[in-house]
């Protein structure tokens, strides 16, 4: 079965006509671009619908078996509404693919993102195989209980840390349009509020509109077995011959080629390997070259080449069909030596290969690969790249934020340390002019005036210690506002980096350029030179 955008059938038994599915085309459009594939199976039974979904996930294992590993998302499967689908307590068919994605999927980059209302009918073991939860306000104690344990479970295997308390209370806090996130990786979950969304559409498309939609696209859908049963041709009937084979020479090579026309034509066909050669991408790789002309009684015909397809070629000719006259010099064997070299040559001096290469990745496309194949190809690597450069650039600013958080932290001790010392320096040097005072006024009843001059001086010297100490509270206070400044500076260039590696790295874009690969004289390998009746 193959599908291409949005899919379903006015009936099943049209899903099992098609060819098997092919799940890499899927993937992305002819021009390299990724695709959505969407299953619509709500017209179908509850028997249609295991069997579809059963078979839709067995396919996608198969085809995550083939990739080899990688940390990047490479494809991302989808369910909707998968109550009955992973049971706690059946088996039905759909389970064990769907548990061992859910085990094994991440290794290969295929993602499995589930969704459902009751999170009490899905199976433990594949809670506890989910890394990312997104849960919303759950209606009962039960499922509450069950996505409590899922979490644990889930935190146990990655060897995260879970507090059950904080996060029960959570869930149960949680209002209209707010979501948590929890994901293992992290240290701690994450509350958000999704954006207020109005739908006006009506609902599930019924399957009238379904087939609607389908409509346009059935042509694409169309299999190369009822292509080429459309063009197979009619029985050709029995003709007159208009004229008799003609007798070549010894050595001269006859081949016939599938009638298109009421008579054979004398045509020179001329085969030939060239082998191609890059060292710096280790390429290899050869590409047939098959050209045919006419031959004419005044000599071959260079001007018009055609092509011939070899499988179409034959060592006897068709009954009933005549043959058009041959030339003298195609008799024989000897004349096809020169056009065998000439066309070595020929091949040595103008054929030419091109390859795409992309220098961003230090990655080469194969002899023979179009543009979007090649953009498909090194689409999952340029992720791959994406996600190291990002990763070098975290680490990076991570080790220098904890510098300064650590400074910044030594500097606000001091800072409050400062903040003490002023304070209590205010207050001595306070004390000590209202001391100075009452001391200066009684000395002069009892005529102590020396006294009163020694407090003045102390208290001159306590004023410079306050002043001094409101100095170093301010320097502190300017050292914690430029070390915050310095946590911003990195903050916002990470943020640069990585929207920049984001967008050198997106594989819609990445600037691709062509090589000419030009083959050795000892390359070029002529395979055949021959008589074609055509």
């Amino acid at each position: 079965m193959k599908f291409n955008g949005l899919l379903a059938s006015p009936g099943f038994s049209t899903w099992l006509e098609g060819a098997p599915l092919d799940v890499t085309k899927m993937l992305h459009r002819d021009d390299g671009k990724p695709r959505i594939s969407i299953f619509s199976i709500a017209h179908l039974n509850d028997t249609e619908r295991m069997f579809f979904v059963s078979l839709l996930l067995n396919q996608m294992l198969g085809w995550m078996r083939t990739q080899r590993g990688t940390t990047s998302l490479r494809a991302l499967l989808y369910m909707d509404e998968i109550y009955g689908y992973l049971p706690p307590t059946a088996n039905p068919p759909s389970k064990r693919p769907m548990m061992t994605m859910l085990k094994q999927a991440r290794a290969f980059g295929l993602g499995c993102l589930l969704a459902t209302q009751n999170p009490v009918d899905l199976d433990y073991k594949a809670l506890s195989n989910i890394g990312t939860w997104f849960l919303g306000r759950l209606q009962t104690e039960r499922d509450k209980m069950r996505v409590l344990d899922g979490l644990e479970g889930a935190a146990g295997s990655q060897d995260a840390k879970f507090n059950r308390k904080e996060m029960e209370k959570l869930l149960s806090g949680l209002d209209s349009r707010v979501f948590l996130m929890n994901n293992v990786h992290e240290d701690g979950p994450v509350l958000f509020h999704v954006r207020w969304v109005m739908s006006f559409l009506i609902g599930p498309l019924a399957r009238g509109q379904i087939k609607g939609l389908m409509d346009p696209k059935r042509d694409a859908f169309v299999t190369k077995k009822a292509e080429a049963a459309s063009d197979n041709p009619m029985a050709r009937s029995a003709k007159s011959v208009s004229s008799a084979r003609p007798v070549v020479g010894t050595g001269v090579i006859e081949l016939f080629a599938e009638a298109e026309e009421e008579t054979y034509r004398p045509h020179l066909l001329r085969e030939a390997t060239v082998h191609y050669i890059h060292s710096k991408a280790d390429i290899e790789g050869s590409r047939k070259v098959v050209k045919v002309n006419p031959i004419l009684e005044t000599g071959i015909d260079w001007g018009t080449t055609g092509l011939v397809s070899e499988a179409t070629l034959k060592e006897e000719p068709e009954q009933w069909v005549p043959f058009g006259d041959l030339p003298g010099y195609a008799m024989n064997a000897k004349n096809y030596k020169a056009p065998e070299k000439d066309f070595k040559n020929d091949l040595y001096r103008e054929e030419r290969e091109e390859i795409w290469s992309c220098p961003l990745l230090d990655a080469w496309g194969e002899i023979g690969e179009t543009e979007a194949e090649f953009r498909v190809r090194i689409a999952h690597e340029a992720k791959e790249q994406r996600d190291d450069a990002m990763d070098k650039v975290c680490d990076a600013a991570a080790k220098k934020v904890k510098t300064l958080e650590s400074r910044l932290r030594t500097a606000e001790a001091k800072l409050a340390k400062e903040k003490a010392e002023s304070s209590s320096a205010k207050m001595n040097a306070g004390i000590s002019v209202l001391g100075g005072l009452v001391k200066a006024i009684f000395g002069r009843k009892t005529g102590s005036r020396g006294f009163g001059r020694a407090t003045s001086g102390g208290t001159v010297t306590k004023a410079t210690t306050a002043y001094k100490q409101h100095r170093d509270v301010a320097n502190a206070e300017a050292k914690i506002d430029g070390l915050q400044e310095e946590l911003e500076a990195i903050r916002d260039t990470m943020e640069k980096e990585l929207g920049d590696i984001a967008e050198n790295f997106d594989p819609t874009s990445l600037v691709l350029e062509k090589e000419t690969l030009k083959p050795r004289r000892t390359d070029v390998q002529v395979e055949r030179v021959a008589l074609l009746w055509k």
